[in-house]
């Protein structure tokens, strides 16, 4: 059997399936090393926010380190990459994630500041710059934690995850990719980050944006029902 190399995070998958099933990445929107980068180092966007680098980006966004041109603070452009502006599904799911962040306020999660749109009509959400790195960036760089740090990390990482969890969401992709970690004060702080694939289980609230039996997520660090699959009529509580 063929298979498929995500263009995004380099993953190989199955042929029939239209999703990374590592980084979510729609599969074959475009060739690999062509970049999509819609600014660059000094284009300011919406009239108010200079990029100053791009930003290793998710499976659907783009991400962009910019400067308010006003209060001088560093935050994160995150906007819908131009190859899925298209894709419908794509678009909810970025306003989605957009409403699951706001409503989250907690110093183990990620901040949301704004959501706006360009004037092309694409939607951006501007996030709090966290002066840090990713758990699974900091292996590779040779970190080793000590086993305090550990248990440290995994009490905030928990305590943000409750915060998520009273909102009535599941974040659905808690892995080394997703878990900032920076000094405050001098002290080890970790933050959940990408609501992209959340999803709210409360009654009623948001919309129903994943496939039964796409798997979403990272294998390795799935739950057991995600791994084996759902099916119809079968829920995650």
């Amino acid at each position: 059997m063929s298979i498929v190399t995500c263009s995004q995070c380099g993953h190989a998958a199955p042929p029939d399936v239209r999703q990374c099933p590592k980084c979510g990445a729609t599969l074959g929107s475009r060739p690999r090393g062509v970049s999509l980068s819609r600014f660059q180092q000094g284009d300011v966007i919406d009239a108010r926010y200079e990029v100053t680098e791009r930003l290793p980006g998710g499976g659907m966004g783009e991400l962009y380190k910019v400067r308010h041109i006003h209060l001088g603070e560093f935050r994160v452009i995150k906007l819908l990459r131009s190859d899925q502006l298209a894709d419908e599904t794509q678009r909810k799911r970025f306003f989605q994630e957009a409403k699951i962040a706001a409503a989250i306020k907690h110093p183990n999660v990620g901040l949301l500041h704004d959501f706006a749109s360009l004037s092309d009509g694409t939607y951006y959400m501007v996030e709090e710059f966290i002066d840090g790195m990713t758990i699974s960036r900091s292996l590779r760089a040779g970190r080793r934690f000590t086993l305090g740090e550990i248990v440290d990390i995994t009490r905030q990482v928990l305590l943000g995850l409750i915060a998520i969890h009273e909102r009535g969401i599941i974040h659905r992709d808690i892995s080394p990719d997703n878990i900032m970690l920076c000094q405050v004060e001098g002290a080890l702080q970790a933050r959940i980050i990408d609501l992209g694939i959340a999803k709210p289980v409360v009654a009623g609230e948001g919309q129903a944006l994943t496939s039964v039996g796409l798997f979403i997520g990272k294998p390795h660090y799935a739950s057991p029902e995600q791994m084996r699959m759902m099916e119809t009529e079968e829920t995650i509580d």
